[in-house]
């Protein structure tokens, strides 16, 4: 079996691909969906990154209990120096 990874910047074509593949019948897996799943189900993982980046990774009315991950502003703080990265 081939294995084939997809990367690319943002609007480079990934989706788009990915979509092509999927209507020749290629199994694609979209590792963005499974960490989107992952965090949004795992209360532990949302904390450990709000330990990991700070408070504001999280949405500030429910904390780390209950807080939806704050996408945008985790990727602020993961890439703003290649030593947080």
């Amino acid at each position: 079996m081939l294995t084939v990874g997809l990367t690319g910047n943002a609007g480079s074509g990934k989706s788009t691909v990915a979509a092509l593949w999927r209507a020749h019948g290629v199994e694609v897996i979209d590792a963005d969906l499974l960490a989107r799943e992952l965090v949004d189900a795992d209360r532990d993982l949302r904390r450990r990154l709000a330990l990991e980046f700070g408070d504001n990774v999280l949405e500030p009315s429910a904390g780390a209990e209950t807080g939806a991950l704050r996408r945008d502003e985790l990727a602020r703080c993961a890439f703003a120096s290649p030593a947080r990265t």
